[in-house]
């Protein structure tokens, strides 16, 4: 059992390095497989928001050295996303629908989370040819 724990962590890793990739293959494959594009988007960008949270909170805690680990920050903004999104839509409507919360949320995260990746990214090159 341990075994197949290890392969996914390695598999996670991987694909975490460079989640557009992954964002890429999943888009076209599931583009030709389903006739509505928007959907395939979607499905893409679900998979690389997981695999971006990964890169993002691991660049955060390589770049900024903060005893605050970047996954807890990640965590904390998507509470507090979820807690005004929720807000607004009690106010707005009378009653709040979690699943769509839920995915406005994550597809938001998708966003923010892939300029997070390219600014820390670039920032973490910067600081590696600063040292060397």
């Amino acid at each position: 059992m341990t075994v197949i724990w290890q392969w996914i962590a390695h598999l996670y890793a991987i694909l975490a390095v460079v989640p557009f990739l992954p964002f890429v293959i999943i888009f076209i494959v599931l583009g030709v497989l389903l006739p509505d594009r928007k959907k395939a988007f979607g499905y893409a960008a679900d998979v690389t928001t997981f695999l971006l949270v990964g890169s993002v909170s691991a660049l955060y805690d390589k770049v900024v050295h903060t005893s605050l680990n970047g996954i807890w920050l990640l965590v904390l903004a998507f509470v507090i996303g979820a807690g005004l999104l929720g807000s607004l839509q009690n106010r707005n409507v009378g009653m709040i629908d979690y699943k769509k919360i839920f995915r406005a949320v994550w597809r938001f995260g998708f966003l923010f989370l892939s300029f997070c990746y390219l600014l820390l990214s670039v920032v973490s090159i910067i600081q590696h040819i600063a040292a060397v």
